[in-house]
């Protein structure tokens, strides 16, 4: 077998593995109208401090969730109650604890802004006991998860994606609403509708500008064309029998 060793090393040697990662399709779930904030840019968060706050939560929520999973075997091992598994998993870090995991990419004013945008936006929860207490973070896992599922439907789709902004918590998921199923399911059909009001008008203003582009030209065989059905049906169902109605009105 021969050594391929010389072709697949890398140019340098890197002694700290240690990185964060800025994945594109939080990058993409991260995206934010600029005009909101132009009177008010010392509160404007940023797209790439958001991206990896949520990478740097998902790796924090699946070492929380490992350890849950060790506790469960440990117990089962024993003959114990299996501990139940916690509806959020709770993160305790404060503003400069995330920008040293960070590496300090981002000042504590940046985290800051990013972090009141990703919970009002519902990515993220907070809560906090006391004012000078350290803040518990936890991941809107099944709002996130269904926002990255519809994203790839809908760049898959041959569409820009655009996530929803400025939700105060996630929508359609009621407090009877426990189950992980049922409550993913309410996910979905929130965002579904949310984006597809979007697309919808979109679609609209595409159609009203084909059909003046149409207008404009001088062509008389896109005379039909420019009558939609709508239009054809009130013809044939309005128009029609009012005029048949007055004609034969005389012989009454």
């Amino acid at each position: 077998m021969s050594d391929t060793s010389e072709i697949t090393t890398g140019c340098l040697v890197h002694y700290d593995s240690r990185h964060i990662q800025v994945r594109a399709d939080f990058m993409g779930l991260c995206q934010y109208n600029r005009d909101q904030y132009r009177e008010q840019r010392k509160k404007e968060p940023n797209q790439e401090c958001m991206a990896k706050i949520l990478r740097l939560l998902e790796t924090l929520t699946d070492h929380a969730r490992t350890e849950w999973k060790l506790k469960t075997m440990r117990a089962e091992e024993k003959g114990l109650a299996k501990p139940k598994e916690p509806e959020h998993y709770l993160i305790d870090l404060s503003n400069g604890g995330i920008v040293n995991l960070i590496y300090k990419t981002f000042g504590e004013s940046t985290v800051r802004n990013s972090l009141n945008y990703l919970g009002a936006i519902g990515y993220i929860g907070t809560s906090q006991e006391k004012k000078n207490a350290i803040p518990s973070i936890w991941l809107e896992q099944d709002y996130v998860q269904s926002l990255l599922k519809l994203q790839a439907q809908v760049i898959l789709a041959g569409y820009e994606f655009r996530p929803p902004s400025k939700i105060a918590t996630p929508p359609l998921i009621l407090k009877s609403q426990r189950k992980k199923g049922k409550r993913t399911h309410a996910c979905q059909l929130s965002v579904f509708l949310l984006i597809a009001k979007d697309y919808r008008k979109r679609a609209r203003e595409k159609r009203m500008r084909s059909r003046r582009s149409r207008c404009r030209s001088p062509n008389h065989s896109n005379l039909f064309r420019l009558l939609s059905w709508k239009r054809l049906l009130h013809r044939l169902f309005f128009l029609l029998p009012q005029r048949m109605v007055c004609s034969r009105a005389p012989w009454r």
